[in-house]
């Protein structure tokens, strides 16, 4: 067997090297690709975890403030304090409702992509939905006709039962590298709470 020169060496590891600049070529658009995707998804993430986190902080400030007249007010405050370090996220709108026993709205109001991202079918006496700026946009559930007592028959009798406060955030996001078309939204987070006013 006749053994390989040092020139035929050195002509074929010439040669595996360009074969891997090729390969780093073909793979690398692939891999900052998934980096990026990576990145965009993690930074949706986070907003989703602090709008969630907002969610609940809302409603857990409506259930322990009950009927008081500043209360959905106070709501909207603690979103906002809530949703301090929102980066690339934009909250849209704040849903203040009375809860059914599933968490969904009494009233027949969907998130869609309107201007104002909602849409209500027949009235709306158990929601109150505000823009991002705290402005009262539809609905009139107020605070004082909020239900905070318990009657003697509650759980049994639903209606004897205080009222379960709803929030819903719903935001927008928008993707720092625009590289890769995921949706922008409307994403949205919802808590809901028994109302427990605090007595003092």
């Amino acid at each position: 067997m006749k053994k390989p020169s040092w020139f035929t060496l050195k002509r074929k590891a010439k040669s595996d090297r360009g074969a891997s600049l090729i390969e780093a070529a073909l793979v690398m658009p692939l891999l900052i690709l998934l980096a990026f995707g990576a990145a965009e998804f993690g930074f949706v993430f986070l907003d989703f975890l602090n709008v969630s986190s907002a969610a609940r902080e809302g409603a857990r400030v409506g259930s322990a403030v009950g009927d008081a007249t500043d209360a959905d007010t106070l709501i909207l405050g603690a979103i906002a304090e809530a949703t301090t370090d929102l980066d690339n996220s934009t909250i849209e709108a704040v849903w203040i409702y009375k809860a059914q026993a599933n968490g969904d709205p009494v009233d027949n109001c969907v998130i869609d992509n309107s201007t104002n991202f909602y849409k209500c079918i027949g009235p709306t006496n158990n929601t109150s939905i505000y823009d991002g700026s705290g402005n009262l946009l539809k609905g009139s559930w107020t605070s004082t006709g909020r239900k905070v007592t318990v009657g003697l028959n509650c759980p049994a009798t639903p209606s004897e039962c205080p009222d379960r406060l709803g929030v819903r955030v719903v935001f927008t996001h928008q993707y720092i590298t625009g590289f890769l078309k995921f949706p922008t939204g409307p994403f949205a987070e919802d808590a809901v709470f028994q109302l427990e006013p605090d007595v003092g």
